[in-house]
């Protein structure tokens, strides 16, 4: 990635110039909306894992005393 000269130069950059600077920054903010949109889908990911886990150990108790019961009266 090009990155653009200092804000003070640009108005010595010609049209041409200052059309690629604005090209390339529009790359970039699509790539970082790409990478968050990315990054987001594994947060969402991860929180769901963490929900699963959380009500998993929620329900261990009650599968435990289930199965004791179980056992007791099999």
């Amino acid at each position: 990635m090009i990155l653009p000269p200092p804000l003070d130069s640009l108005e010595r950059l010609t049209h041409a110039d200052l059309i690629g600077v604005v090209r390339d920054l529009i790359g970039e903010v699509t790539r970082m909306q790409a990478e968050t949109e990315k990054l987001d889908g594994r947060w969402r990911s991860f929180g769901s894992s963490i929900t699963v886990k959380d009500e998993l150990a929620r329900l261990k108790p009650f599968a435990a005393a289930s199965a004791d019961q179980a056992f007791r009266h099999g």
